[in-house]
């Protein structure tokens, strides 16, 4: 499935924000959603997070859970996607000042690694088996949970016994992750049922990561036409789809970001794996096909 990367990045932030429209939840004072508008405004206004930026910030994330650094960083992941260890660079200082505990690091890590292989095309539903055996190889701690998420989606294990299975876990063994894969991999062309299928299990973060995963890989375009009408009544959703539109913008070269029109939505550009790095990209002119 062939997306402009303009509406894969707008279609995974924006099902992020979907999730908690479907599942209210108060969450800290602090919560990813500030965290994700704080960094896009940073990009924005330096192409960067500095130093300084980041011990301003980490004060205030450590109460973020298990799932919600995915979540937070978002405008991150979808600035480096294609230079993970400049992502790195960037995320290393907030997780350290921070002090995030190690299973969300490695959640953070296989949600990289997926929505990178989404956004340079690279991602294949039908390689189900060899994606989660290559998430479990990058992040050993997250390898029997994921192996599990395997199993369950070869059976076609109910989800309500998926998630009843989960529960019974210890606190010890991270189950937000692969419980979002799961619910995007049952139907990954459908995000209205992957959606329908997370808000099952009652956890917004879960719900946000499913809107994220299924709506990166559907596109902004995927999306239900009646969950738009959520961004044209909701001025920070609409606000947020303009500054991503600005974000992708300058990740693609485009000098003045500020003049960038939504519009933007029907340009596309080559994957960046496919050509050269985006920094030397001359010409945007594909349209999403």
């Amino acid at each position: 499935m062939n997306h402009s990367l303009l509406s894969r990045f707008q279609g995974s932030l924006f099902g992020s924000l979907i999730g908690p429209k479907i599942i209210p939840s108060e969450g800290s004072f602090f919560t990813w959603k500030t965290l994700s508008s704080t960094l896009i405004l940073k990009l924005l206004e330096n192409g960067e997070i500095s130093q300084q930026d980041c011990q301003e910030i980490a004060g205030n994330i450590q109460d973020l859970k298990p799932g919600e650094l995915i979540l937070g960083t978002l405008p991150l992941i979808l600035f480096f996607h294609q230079e993970p260890s400049l992502f790195w660079q960037q995320i290393d200082p907030l997780i350290y000042h921070g002090k995030i505990v190690p299973s969300t690091v490695e959640e953070l890590r296989c949600g990289l690694e997926i929505l990178r292989l989404i956004f340079s095309n690279n991602f294949q539903i039908s390689e189900q088996v060899n994606l989660i055996n290559h998430l479990a190889k990058i992040s050993p701690p997250l390898n029997q949970s994921l192996n599990q998420i395997q199993s369950y989606l070869a059976e076609g294990t109910p989800l309500t016994e998926v998630i009843k299975l989960f529960r019974q876990k210890t606190i010890e063994q991270p189950t937000i992750f692969p419980l979002s894969l799961y619910c995007f991999y049952r139907t990954p062309t459908d995000f209205r049922l992957s959606m329908t299928q997370a808000a099952q299990t009652s956890n917004p973060t879960i719900c946000a990561l499913t809107g994220a995963f299924s709506g990166a890989y559907n596109s902004y375009s995927g999306i239900p036409r009646n969950w738009h009408l959520a961004l044209e009544q909701d001025q920070s959703l609409s606000l947020c789809y303009q500054q991503i539109s600005r974000l992708w913008a300058m990740w693609a070269g485009v000098g003045n970001c500020a003049l960038i029109e939504i519009a933007l939505e029907n340009l596309g550009i080559t994957s960046t794996v496919d050509q050269q790095p985006h920094l030397s990209l001359k010409l945007i002119s594909q349209k999403e096909y």
